[in-house]
């Protein structure tokens, strides 16, 4: 019941915040805190009936999420469709425009790239695929937004709401080149993190009075590898024991984790790094990488975690059912496998960090991420820069409090403190750009590396002999992307 009530307080205090925002607004005393309006103003843009049509990849692993981030079906009564709908029309009427959406085949750039370069106008905003589209900015067939004279005065990457992800799009760029954008304006974006779980029964029961709020941990910079191993170590009873066994005892372990399929994001978080500026260092004289696989072996042995190598299902089964304490894994993952079915709450926290003298958490994103570029052959570069800005914004303030509580059921996140575990995790957005680019010709195979030294060899020494110290190919193919980025739109 006091739940309950907390989320009605909250509510009605959320609303009265933005009633307050929208009359400051309309009274022009604040007009950038808020871009999105529902009545046009003496200094609005209008666009005169343009449609800004968005391209979306059919056969997209998460389509129905993109789509529903553009233009969701109008009588679904969703209510995370119905923001994304009143959103869209808020900006037509503010901007005197109409947003579209349209399809092109997935894995056949050869049917969407001659109508950019003809210059025919049918597209104006491209949404592809990392792991399949990235490579289309090597060929001008996308806008340097953070350069060009109509985009670059409105997209703004360095807002301190961070609705945009720009450190990870500053991985997919180069020299301050932008070609892909993500950020809030994709719901695919916002659970595409990983992060970690943890049982709040378990935590609360064994470290409560010993460590304090969980919270707390993670505001001290204290949410470390070594933090984890600790809580690991204490909360076992029974060490090495297998998934078999566990599930059907009363025993608890440490972590359930899929290592195999969490691994990349594990080593991301932990600062390493697959390139620095024009040179590749996935190799066994990258000095994060030894410390990295150091930590984590030394955590495989300890006999606190077992390790479900591909299986998600396993993993949380023991999280949800007070077997274990923690797991990692993709934010979206609360739907599938925590919501309705926990028996106890769960935090959803950052992913640890490798030791506090890395700074910052760091919250890798998966490569099936939903990117959204500018068609260099758009009819109104302007008017879809200022609209995809506004999209992306207005998303960040009403949008995604829809989806964290209908769609991902983390009702829990109008509490202050689990809200804030939500904006360090979306804050925190990286990607490194070899890996951004692993799943393209160029680095074919780089992103697995780390995985199958895992899957392959017993400890962090044979592990590190499995990466070459040549690096000649790499750093090869990463001069060819980066003279193509240096050359492009030019």
């Amino acid at each position: 019941m006091k739940k309950r009530i907390l989320m009605i307080v909250m509510v009605i205090l959320l609303i009265f915040s933005t009633v307050l925002t929208l009359v400051s607004c309309s009274n022009g005393e604040n007009p950038d805190d808020d871009i999105v309006v529902t009545r046009p103003t003496p200094d609005a843009h209008d666009f005169e009936g343009y449609t800004v049509k968005f391209a979306v990849c059919e056969g997209y692993n998460n389509e129905s999420l993109v789509k529903r981030s553009i233009c969701p079906d109008e009588n679904s009564g969703d209510p995370v469709d119905k923001a994304v709908i009143a959103r869209n029309k808020a900006i037509e009427n503010r901007y005197n425009c109409n947003i579209e959406m349209t399809y092109y085949i997935a894995n056949e750039n050869i049917s969407l790239t001659p109508e950019i370069l003809s210059g025919s106008g049918d597209y104006d905003v491209i949404v592809g695929r990392q792991c399949d589209d990235i490579s289309l900015c090597l060929n001008n067939y996308l806008v340097d937004v953070a350069n060009h004279e109509d985009t670059a005065p409105y997209i703004d990457l360095e807002s301190k709401f961070f609705y945009w992800g720009t450190d990870y799009i500053k991985g997919l760029s180069y020299n301050g080149k932008v070609y892909w954008l993500t950020g809030e304006i994709s719901l695919n974006y916002t659970v595409g993190f990983y992060c970690t779980f943890v049982n709040a029964a378990l935590y609360e029961e064994n470290f409560s009075k010993s460590e304090g709020s969980i919270y707390d941990i993670v505001r001290n910079k204290e949410w470390t590898v070594d933090k984890v191993k600790m809580l690991a170590d204490a909360v076992t009873t029974e060490k090495n024991i297998t998934f078999d066994e566990l599930i059907v005892s009363e025993e608890y372990i440490g972590i359930a984790m899929p290592v195999n399929e969490t691994v990349n994001a594990l080593a991301l978080a932990s600062g390493v790094k697959f390139c620095e500026t024009d040179r590749c260092t996935l190799n066994r004289n990258n000095t994060a990488l030894h410390g990295f696989f150091d930590k984590y072996y030394e955590l495989i042995d300890s006999g606190n975690m077992i390790n479900t190598g591909d299986d998600y299902d396993s993993a949380f089964m023991a999280i949800k059912r007070d077997n274990a304490l923690m797991t990692f894994g993709y934010l979206h993952q609360a739907v599938t496998y925590l919501k309705d079915q926990m028996t106890s709450p769960y935090y959803i926290l950052p992913m640890p960090m490798l030791s506090a003298e890395q700074g910052n958490y760091v919250s890798p994103l998966i490569n099936d991420l939903a990117l959204f570029g500018i068609s260099s052959s758009s009819k109104n570069i302007k008017a879809t820069a200022i609209v995809l800005e506004a999209m992306c914004k207005e998303s960040y303030r009403s949008v995604r409090p829809y989806y964290y509580e209908e769609d991902l059921g983390l009702h829990y996140t109008t509490d202050l403190d689990s809200a804030e575990m939500m904006d360090i995790i979306c804050k925190s957005a990286y990607t490194d750009t070899v890996y951004a680019w692993s799943g393209t010709e160029y680095f074919e195979g780089v992103g697995n590396m780390i995985k199958n030294a895992f899957a392959d060899c017993k400890d962090a020494e044979a592990a590190i002999k499995t990466f070459p110290v040549a690096q000649k190919i790499w750093d090869d193919d990463l001069s060819e992307i980066i003279s193509k980025l240096s050359g492009a739109n030019n």
